[in-house]
């Protein structure tokens, strides 16, 4: 009786440890570590910056994340019906504005590409992703074959950049 006791309580512990762990593992983009931070912590040059981009909107959360090695500042923003992220690194430097498109906004020639990787799978966003030289560029996340993908294509479809989740190796 001992024993089928001691047993169950082994396999609790052991189902109950495996559960909470994969409750804590979520899977992430490469590289993408996000730290909440209060905005009044931030460098006063990226406050600056975020600011002046939010051009008057709400700013919400705050995050500190790794941007292709350098250290950079994602903040939530509101303006109106408007929602969109700015992305600025530690010096205070925009790298890009990232908001929802519809797909009346996105080119035909993206959708086109977005469709082609999507094949099989599911896309679950699409997001303009304006670049502080004015560049556009668009992201699509994509679920596929059990795997979460965020894809990013130039204006005219061309993949850009892949990123699947849990995956520490960005394909350009």
């Amino acid at each position: 009786m001992k024993q089928t006791k001691m047993k169950s309580r082994i396999l609790l512990c052991s189902f109950s440890a495996v559960a909470l762990a994969a409750a804590l593992v979520v899977p992430s983009f490469a590289g993408e570590k996000e730290t909440p931070v209060k905005f009044a912590d931030l460098p006063a040059a990226v406050q600056k910056t975020i600011t002046k981009e939010a051009g008057g909107g709400t700013i919400g959360a705050v995050t500190k994340e790794d941007e292709d090695g350098k250290v950079a500042y994602e903040a939530k923003v509101t303006s109106g019906k408007r929602k969109f992220e700015v992305i600025v690194f530690e010096n205070g430097k925009l790298k890009e504005i990232e908001e929802p498109a519809s797909t009346a906004d996105v080119p035909e020639a993206v959708l086109k590409a977005i469709k082609a990787q999507a094949e099989g799978g599911k896309v679950t966003a699409i997001d303009k992703v304006t670049l502080a030289s004015g560049e556009v560029r668009y992201e699509a996340d994509i679920k596929k074959g059990g795997k979460a993908m965020e894809i990013q294509f130039s204006s005219k479809g061309k993949v850009l950049e892949t990123e699947v989740a849990g995956s520490e190796d960005a394909k350009k």
